[in-house]
């Protein structure tokens, strides 16, 4: 992948076997089919070198030069035969577009501009700015990246938010009223550009591109806006796969704890044949025995739990995704080569089982964050087109996540995180994180299951010096069960001793067993 794929033509090698698979998201969303026009080999013509971060030996950013003075051809040909980067389409494998140097500026004048020549694009902007908003031309998509760049915008959130203005549009839900004139109909080329000036300065229709996926909550669109908003938790969709037929990935950005976003715990290798059609392989490679069909539920949420453990290591010890074993391929650095090198620079022992449960460790406070701010299992959803609507093509044509099978799948992967069932860790799990984190742990016992807390038990990990102090924090982190938190039937006990009055004067320590006590009372 890296020899082949990544140091030769980059991340947009990705887009053919997406393309060929049926899982590309296209107008935002209502297909999963676009051209072969931006398949990887298009740009070959105006890619004159590849470049990358400083020190690393993959280089995998593109290069690109469309002025006339330009160079290209680096990476001509070099996905040609590798039926793996074509796996559920094996014939495409061989095809070359043999695509050649058109361009003549934007607008076929021969005038050029410094948009004209940059860095890119990734795979997500190919996503992004082709298929999500209807473009279908390489040249088109390579002058956006740069103006992106140049603007500091990101391309995913904001392609997603353009192709979602798009498709309110079509809908009629806004118009030339909304946005000041601008046609939003798909594809519009001379709209798009002029748009993400007007983003990156919030003027006119740009300010409400520039509120992304909180456009309704500013008072933007109509709240009938949000049935087409492809964004989980506040987050845009990070990449470009439409995941209907991938439930791997339908379940990695839904609990992904930042949004919807593909980094965490992608498991890219769902849209490899080669793999998924060798089960011992796959089941060693995941640590269990993960279904081969990309669209099948069963051991789904095996890869996830892997690829997050794994993901979330790597980013600690400062290893890029594309170079960490999962992502893109099944034969990079992992947990294992991850503790060789830690054991090497500490001078002590350190396991890859270890470095496994750091991983799990460090999803487990950003699952506790999560959750201070308000977040709950209903949060760890999918966009409702993805329920409601099958795809319309390819090899898997009628798929959609069916809703009870996801749940399914996501109880599995919360039984496999240590989740409970309302997406936090469990108390003893939580207990462990807060102390290491906070250095403030009280677990409160419950009567019953409340809001928030379904296992009759919660941790409050901010430190407290009262058991009044208690009383307002378990109102801040329960906030859906309020009215039977101020039940004046609830006692508290501290460490076994009923707490009848001076509840502000007694004091409460880290690691003290509290529980809230109905009364019972008779005569």
């Amino acid at each position: 992948m890296i020899k082949n794929a990544l140091k030769q033509v980059g991340t947009p090698f990705l887009y053919k076997p997406s393309r060929v698979l049926g899982a590309l998201g296209t107008l935002n969303n209502q297909t999963t089919a676009w051209h072969e026009s931006l398949d990887a080999d298009n740009f070959d013509p105006y890619r004159p070198a590849m470049d990358g971060c400083f020190k690393c030996p993959v280089q995998c950013r593109n290069q690109n030069d469309m002025t006339p003075e330009g160079k290209g051809g680096w990476g001509s040909a070099a996905l040609m035969g590798l039926k793996g980067n074509a796996s559920y389409d094996k014939a495409q494998a061989d095809i070359d577009h043999h695509k050649r140097r058109t361009y003549k500026g934007i607008k076929g004048d021969g005038k050029f501009d410094k948009y004209d020549k940059g860095d890119g694009p990734e795979y997500v902007t190919v996503g992004k700015f082709g298929p999500m908003i209807g473009l279908r031309e390489a040249e088109q998509v390579l002058r956006l990246n740069n103006i992106l760049n140049d603007l500091g915008l990101d391309s995913a959130s904001t392609g997603s938010a353009i192709s979602w203005a798009m498709e309110l549009w079509q809908r009629g839900i806004i118009d030339a009223s909304h946005t000041g004139g601008l046609d939003l109909s798909w594809g519009n080329y001379e709209t798009i550009e002029k748009l993400l000036f007007m983003t990156a300065k919030r003027e006119g229709f740009g300010d409400t591109i520039a509120d992304s996926a909180r456009a309704v909550d500013k008072g933007k669109y109509p709240q009938e806006a949000l049935e087409y908003r492809m964004a989980v938790k506040g987050l845009f969709q990070s990449d470009p796969h439409d995941a209907r037929i991938l439930k791997a990935f339908a379940l990695g950005l839904s609990v992904a704890t930042r949004g919807m976003d593909h980094l965490r715990n992608r498991v890219t290798l769902e849209i490899n044949a080669r793999v998924n059609d060798d089960a011992p392989f796959k089941a060693q490679l995941y640590g269990g025995t993960v279904a081969p069909q990309p669209n099948s539920y069963e051991g789904k949420e095996i890869a996830v739990r892997r690829c997050e453990n794994t993901f979330a290591v790597g980013d600690s010890v400062g290893m890029c995704r594309f170079n960490t074993k999962l992502f893109n391929s099944p034969t990079l650095p992992d947990c294992g080569d991850f503790a060789t090198q830690l054991a090497t620079m500490i001078g002590q022992p350190v396991s890859a089982e270890e470095l496994d449960e750091v991983g799990r460790n460090i999803t487990g406070l950003e699952h506790m964050l999560n959750f201070r701010l308000g977040l709950r299992a209903k949060d760890d959803t999918l966009p409702a087109r993805w329920f409601d609507e099958a795809i319309d093509n390819g090899p898997f044509k009628g798929e959609k996540i069916d809703r009870r099978e996801f749940e399914a799948m996501k109880a599995r992967f919360y039984a496999l995180t240590g989740l409970n069932s309302e997406g936090v860790p469990n108390a003893e799990w939580h207990q462990k994180l807060a102390l290491a984190a906070t250095g403030f742990a009280v677990r409160v016992e419950l009567p019953k299951p409340l809001p928030g807390a379904p296992d009759k038990a919660i941790v409050i990990d901010e430190a407290v010096s009262s058991v009044s102090e208690l009383r307002s924090a378990l109102r801040r982190h329960l906030p859906g069960a309020h009215a039977a938190l101020d039940d004046p039937t609830w006692n508290v006990t501290v460490n076994g001793e009923m707490v009848l009055s001076g509840e502000r004067g007694r004091a409460l320590r880290s690691g003290d067993r509290v529980s809230l006590v109905p009364i019972i009372a008779g005569g």
